[in-house]
């Protein structure tokens, strides 16, 4: 196979799959509260600065305990695959920049889980 055409096709299944992932994850619920937290993060984390406050904190452990769910590995679906190692190196890359674990965690979720997205800039 003429290797131009195999990059063409890899890049569309994969636009395709992060499209479906996409769709996936904008069906996952969030509060108002947790949504808030996570854009938060999610600036702090883009602007490459620490939150002034963790936004984690205004959110009850039941809520910032379904994040960690919702953000983790396990949540997933594995027909999107599991991408663990690039999930483990951005968490670290993360907490050498001074965020919390609990932190890196919903921001790698984000990132690879998709969730949480709405209302953030290239989100759904």
């Amino acid at each position: 196979m003429n290797w131009n055409i195999f990059s063409i096709l890899t890049e569309r299944a994969a636009k395709r799959r992060n499209q479906e992932l996409a769709e996936w994850a904008a069906t996952i619920p969030v509060t108002d509260a947790q949504q808030e937290a996570m854009k938060k993060l999610w600036e702090a984390s883009q602007s490459h600065k620490l939150p002034s406050e963790d936004p984690l904190l205004s959110l009850c452990d039941s809520d910032r305990e379904y994040l960690r769910k919702i953000c983790s590995a396990d949540f997933r679906p594995a027909r999107f695959g599991d991408i663990h190692t690039l999930r483990m190196v951005t968490h670290i890359n993360l907490t050498k920049r001074g965020f919390s674990p609990e932190q890196a965690a919903i921001i790698v979720g984000m990132t690879f889980n998709g969730v949480g997205m709405k209302d953030i800039e290239g989100g759904t």
